[in-house]
C-alpha cells in the first residue's frame, strides 16, 4: 500500500522544483549604496510586475521596483524602489517628485531620499503601452525604522545607480 502523505509530499516538492517559466527580467539598476557596489533586476511572473507606469496625459508616473536577484518578484529585504513624474517625452524629458527608497533591512531598516534625488534621463519613449526609461539617478538617503515617517538626517548615505527599463501600464 502507498502512503499517501508521503505522495502528497513528494508531488509538493516536484511542484515546488519546476522552474517559473514565466518570470522575466525586463530592466536592471546597477549602482551603488555607500561605497558597495550592487545590482537590481527588475522583474515580471506571468506578465505581472511590481513596477509600472501610468499615462497622466503630459506626464508619466513610473514606479520601479527592483529585486535583489533576477529570480525574485515580491523580495522585500534588500529591494530598491524608484519613483518619479517623466514630463516632456516628446522632446528633452524632465523629472519631478524623484524618491529614492532602499529596503536594505527590510521594512524594519530603510533608507528614504527627502524627494530631493538628481534623476538624469537619457532615453524615453513609448512604444504601444510600454514606456522604455533609461538614466541615473544620485542622492542622499537616511535610514528610518517607521516606514520612512522620520528619516535620521545625522548619518546620511550616498546612493547612484544607472537604469534601463521597460515598464508597462499599472492597469495591465
Amino acid at each position: 500500500m502507498v502512503n499517501g502523505k508521503f505522495i502528497s509530499t513528494a508531488l509538493a516538492f516536484q511542484l515546488l522544483s519546476v522552474p517559473a517559466l514565466s518570470q522575466e527580467t525586463i530592466g536592471t539598476i546597477t549602482g551603488q549604496f555607500d561605497g558597495e557596489e550592487l545590482q537590481w533586476f527588475v522583474t515580471t511572473d506571468d506578465g505581472k510586475s511590481q513596477s509600472d507606469w501610468t499615462n497622466m496625459g503630459p506626464l508619466a508616473d513610473v514606479n520601479i521596483f527592483a529585486q535583489p536577484t533576477a529570480d525574485t518578484v515580491d523580495a522585500i529585504k534588500g529591494t530598491l524602489l524608484i519613483g518619479f513624474q517623466l514630463f516632456n517625452l516628446n522632446a528633452t524629458p524632465a523629472v519631478a517628485t524623484p524618491e529614492v527608497t532602499y529596503l536594505k533591512e527590510g521594512y524594519s531598516g530603510m533608507f528614504g531620499s527627502r524627494g530631493d534625488a538628481k534623476f538624469t534621463i537619457e532615453e524615453a519613449s513609448i512604444q504601444g503601452d510600454t514606456l522604455h526609461v533609461k538614466g541615473s539617478f544620485e542622492g542622499e538617503i537616511y535610514y528610518s525604522t517607521d516606514y520612512l515617517r522620520t528619516l535620521d538626517t545625522r548619518d546620511p548615505k550616498m546612493v547612484s545607480g544607472q537604469f534601463d527599463v521597460n515598464l508597462d501600464p499599472v492597469s495591465k
